[in-house]
């Protein structure tokens, strides 16, 4: 009984022809159906930096970070990414080798780490570009 059905919906699409096929998207361009979500998200190139201490470089950590921006600001966002990179290293940098964003056991602590990112971000960008920043990746690799 299934092999009939099945042979059923396979000459269907046949003897209709092309017209009739699944294009791959459930609502053309123009239609007024379709729903756009609030945002899209820019995951940015992954960012690297040293943890340097008096001790010297202690650690290095790794992070890839994601904004969260309303639907159609992808674009003057991604045009602002190296900007934004810059402001996120030389923010980071200068915290981690002072301990602020470490907790015991210099630890990341993500909280703080994605504080201090929310706050750098909303000084390059405007107020209505960025709705959130996301920490994708955060690892530490101990030097010493």
């Amino acid at each position: 009984m299934r092999t009939i059905a099945v042979c059923f919906v396979f000459a269907a699409f046949f003897l209709l022809g092309p017209a009739s096929w699944p294009t791959g998207t459930a609502h053309a361009a123009g239609d007024k159906d379709v729903i756009q979500p609030d945002y899209e998200y820019l995951e940015m190139k992954p960012l690297v930096l040293p943890v340097i201490t008096d001790q010297g470089v202690t650690q290095q950590v790794s992070l890839i970070v994601s904004i969260e921006v309303p639907f159609g600001k992808k674009a003057e966002v991604e045009f602002l990414e190296p900007r934004l990179a810059d402001a996120y290293l030389q923010d980071l940098y200068g915290a981690l080798a002072a301990g602020k964003g470490m907790g015991p056991n210099n630890v990341i602590d993500v909280q703080a780490v994605k504080k201090r990112l929310t706050n750098v971000t909303h000084k390059v960008l405007k107020e209505d570009q960025v709705n959130d920043v996301l920490l994708q990746v955060l690892q530490q690799r101990r030097m010493m």
